[in-house]
């Protein structure tokens, strides 16, 4: 998995955020993020920093969004991943029956 494109592209949502989605968007991006933290496949501070950054981009829109609500939401959503992380273990195919072939 590439996690560097999943903290670019979660982070990118959250800068592009709609009026009055900031906050969904911000706690789904999190969660998303403390899934591949709670995995071991993404360093919590580089998710937190990265998605504070992105978050600075709502301070000061239409919503009221305050640089203390937003690390508020980030905190909450990364514990919430991580505490249910992505699983890392490849699926196999519904046509798959598990065994090889003869």
């Amino acid at each position: 998995m590439e996690t560097g494109a999943a903290l670019r592209g979660e982070c990118d949502k959250v800068r592009h955020a709609p009026a009055g989605r900031h906050n969904a968007v911000l706690c789904r991006a999190a969660y998303a993020l403390g899934q591949l933290v709670g995995a071991g496949l993404l360093d919590h501070a580089a998710a937190r920093g990265e998605l504070v950054s992105a978050g600075g981009f709502l301070i000061g829109a239409d919503c009221g969004c305050t640089a203390t609500e937003i690390t508020r939401v980030i905190d909450s959503g990364l514990t919430a991943g991580a505490a249910n992380p992505r699983r890392t273990t490849p699926r196999t195919s519904p046509t798959s029956t598990g065994r090889d072939a003869a």
